[in-house]
């Protein structure tokens, strides 16, 4: 009779097991990822229920890449403004995204610090902002970059503005012959999540 009850015991704590291990695994197929590459100047991307619109005004394309001294950035700097917004008929209530630089083709000489980067909040920043964001390709090992270092939470009614800047930095302290004319790409991407 003994037996008989912790064979009865084992099975449902068995049961109970799988069961928990099958909600895990529904919740983990179900929370829901989409990507949202500026293909478009108007990119839609619908996934289920969540919709999110990323609209950009160009992608940065130069192929004669030049230097710009760090205080003409906001005027000589390649740049692109776009813009991160929940659609009307998405009816997820807790959406963050993050913000990359996807399909970045460049030459290898521009892998390095003076190549620089910067992401403002705003459509238009002043030398007074300051950018939420910014860095250097010294460490680009792959063909994206993630710019944002935590996720950005957006509501059913914010509509994110942002400006990125890309440009090659005058360093007088270091020769940059091999640095110019040199060829560089990039667009912007959203990568959203529900949760």
């Amino acid at each position: 009779m003994d037996n008989s009850k912790k064979n009865i015991l084992y099975s449902v704590i068995i049961v109970l097991c799988v069961l928990l291990i099958g909600i895990a695994l529904s919740y983990a197929f179900f929370t829901k990822k989409i990507n949202a590459n500026g293909e478009k100047s108007n990119a839609k991307v619908i996934t289920g229920n969540l919709d999110v619109l990323l609209t950009t005004s160009k992608y940065i394309n130069n192929t004669m890449v030049d230097l710009i001294d760090d205080a003409d950035m906001f005027t000589k700097a390649d740049k692109t403004t776009f813009n991160v917004k929940k659609a009307e008929t998405s009816t997820v209530d807790n959406l963050s995204y993050d913000i990359y630089l996807v399909d970045i083709n460049m030459d290898e000489e521009l892998k390095n610090e003076d190549l620089k980067w910067a992401l403002y909040d705003k459509d238009e920043p002043t030398d007074a902002d300051v950018p939420i964001a910014n860095g250097n390709f010294s460490q680009l090992d792959k063909a994206e970059l993630q710019l944002n270092q935590s996720r950005i939470e957006l509501s059913s009614t914010d509509v994110h503005n942002y400006t990125l800047y890309i440009w090659l930095s005058n360093n007088e302290n270091n020769l940059q012959n091999d640095l110019l004319n040199k060829k560089f790409s990039a667009k912007v991407s959203v990568r959203a999540i529900t949760g």
